[in-house]
C-alpha cells in the first residue's frame, strides 16, 4: 500500500495482491477497511457519498459510488461492472489516497502581491526556509513554486496582501488577479501538475503488476 489511509490493513492488502475476497453489500460489508475505501472515495469526489458519508457500513450509495468510479476512473464498461472492491480499485484509490497525502509536501505557488515582484518572492522564500520548506521552481520575478508543510503554508498565507497577492494550490488553482498573462499560464501548469489526476497519470505502472484479472469486478471481454 502507497498510502497512510490504507497501510497495514490486512483484508485490503489481499484484495489488491490478487486474492479472492471482496468489499461489497454481501461480503466485508461493515469492515473496518469500509471506511477507510470510503474516506477514499471521498478524497476522489468529496460529494459522492452525500448521505451517509463514511459510515463504515458498504451500502447502496457506497455501492453506486463505487460503480461510478470503476466507469470514470478505471473506464470499466457498464455493462461488465460489478458493484464490489476489488484489486484495481484498491490499487488505484490507494493511490489517489497516497496523492492527496503529500500535496503539501509536493508544493504550492506563492504569488507576489501587485507592484511587488521579485522584493515579494524574496520574503515568501525567506518565510519559506525559515519553516523548513525550499523552492521547488521560479517561476519569473512574480511566483515561485515551493514545498513546506503545514508550517510553511502559515507562513505563506500570513503574507498574503503584504508580500503575496495569493498563494495558489491544488484545492483552490485560482490566480491571483494582476499578474501577468505569462506568469499566470506557467502557475496553471505548475498547480495542473500537482492535481491528484495527474499523479495518477505518472503513476509507476509496476504499482499494479500484482492485479490478478480479475479487475475489481470486471469480465473479460471475450476473445
Amino acid at each position: 500500500m502507497l498510502s497512510q489511509l490504507f497501510a497495514g490493513d490486512d483484508l485490503l492488502d489481499r484484495i489488491a495482491r490478487g486474492g479472492s475476497e471482496r468489499i461489497s453489500q454481501t461480503q466485508n460489508a461493515t469492515h473496518p477497511a469500509v471506511r477507510k475505501v470510503q474516506a477514499a472515495l471521498l478524497i476522489w469526489d468529496h460529494t459522492c457519498l452525500p448521505v451517509h458519508g463514511a459510515d463504515g457500513t458498504f451500502g447502496g450509495e457506497t455501492a453506486a459510488a463505487v460503480h461510478r468510479f470503476k466507469v470514470e476512473v478505471l473506464a470499466v464498461p457498464p455493462a461488465d461492472l460489478f458493484d464490489d472492491v476489488g484489486p484495481k480499485t484498491v490499487v488505484r484509490l490507494d493511490q489517489i489516497a497516497a496523492a492527496d497525502e503529500t500535496r503539501t509536501a509536493l508544493g504550492v505557488v506563492a504569488v507576489a502581491g501587485a507592484g511587488v515582484g521579485e522584493a515579494g518572492i524574496a520574503t515568501a522564500l525567506a518565510a519559506v526556509a525559515a519553516t523548513g520548506g525550499q523552492l521547488l521552481l521560479g517561476l519569473g520575478t512574480a511566483a515561485a513554486a515551493v514545498t513546506g508543510g503545514p508550517a510553511t503554508l502559515r507562513a505563506l498565507a500570513a503574507l498574503v496582501g503584504t508580500a503575496l497577492a495569493g498563494v495558489v494550490t491544488p484545492e483552490d488553482p485560482r490566480v491571483p488577479d494582476g499578474v501577468d498573462p505569462d506568469t499566470a499560464q506557467l502557475v496553471g501548469v505548475w498547480i495542473s501538475m500537482l492535481d491528484p489526476a495527474f499523479l495518477l497519470e505518472e503513476a509507476d505502472p509496476k504499482l499494479a503488476d500484482n492485479v490478478s484479472v480479475d479487475l475489481g469486478g470486471c469480465i473479460p471481454a471475450a476473445g
